[in-house]
């Protein structure tokens, strides 16, 4: 992949990269101005494609997915669409920035019509905080009943840097 400095995107550079079929597509950042394309490739998608991807057939949830990727930037939310031809969206990724340091089977998460039950016992106060966030911007999320316990408050700490996990903290410290 190639970064291209001259046709920056929404504060985002276009990187262009090579497909295993030799196709060359170009991709950047979601802008405001992309959501009649992105709603054109959720239209093209069969009944099947769309089940994997919002767990619903329900255009409902392509329409709800076009406004948030192509909406303003929010907090914490990343979204990058690939290009091929004449800006035609053929691929899109989000990501969310957040990240969650669990270990497994800290939480518990049981769904039921689209109401998630999250019960569990986290490290920090911010990670409930985030968890309960991520559950409530997933598609088909109608409510989060959070029985999340925690820890550690650390909502009034100020950290000087961030907060490297894991075993080589000391190590990535001294750098």
């Amino acid at each position: 992949m190639t970064a291209n400095p001259a046709h920056p995107v929404s504060g985002g550079e276009r990187v262009h990269a090579l497909l295993t079929d030799g196709t060359t597509v170009c991709i950047r950042p979601a802008g405001t101005g992309d959501q009649e394309a992105v709603l054109r490739l959720y239209r093209r998608m069969s009944d099947a494609n769309l089940r994997l991807r919002f767990f619903t057939v329900s255009r409902r949830s392509a329409e709800q997915a076009a406004t948030r990727i192509a909406g303003p930037a929010k907090s914490g939310h990343r979204a990058l669409v690939a290009t091929h031809g004449r800006d035609r969206i053929i691929g899109i990724a989000e990501y969310e920035t957040t990240a969650l340091w669990l270990t497994p089977h800290a939480v518990d998460v049981d769904v039921h019509e689209g109401v998630v039950t999250l019960t569990g016992r986290l490290e920090r106060r911010s990670d409930v905080t985030a968890a309960v966030h991520l559950c409530r911007g997933t598609d088909g999320v109608v409510a989060v009943v959070d029985h999340l316990t925690y820890r550690f408050d650390d909502s009034r700490l100020r950290p000087e840097e961030p907060h490297v996990h894991g075993v080589t903290d000391d190590w990535l410290r001294k750098l």
